[in-house]
């Protein structure tokens, strides 16, 4: 059996996903909160998502955004980042 690929999706890939329906962003998200994918990604970036989609210049209900995010926590695969040492910050 294949493994699925890994991906992580950036804000904007939501944001243009709620945007319009059937996009190739929309696609992006489905395929992967679908189990096409694994989608990996840290408390910090779902914290982005969170905040960035409740902008209020994008104008999405609450009702999706939450339902949205409420399937990302369920579905995603929730990494803690190495931390970077000194050698790696320079």
């Amino acid at each position: 059996m294949p493994h699925k690929p890994y991906v992580v999706l950036d804000t904007n890939v939501f944001v243009s996903a709620m945007f319009k329906r059937g996009s190739v962003p929309d696609l992006l998200v489905r395929s992967a909160l679908g189990g096409k994918a694994t989608l990996v990604t840290t408390q910090d970036i779902l914290s982005e998502y969170a905040g960035v989609l409740r902008r209020a210049k994008f104008g999405f209900p609450e009702t999706e955004i939450d339902t949205l995010l409420l399937r990302i926590a369920r579905t995603a695969t929730l990494i803690q980042p190495a931390a970077m040492n000194e050698t790696c910050s320079k």
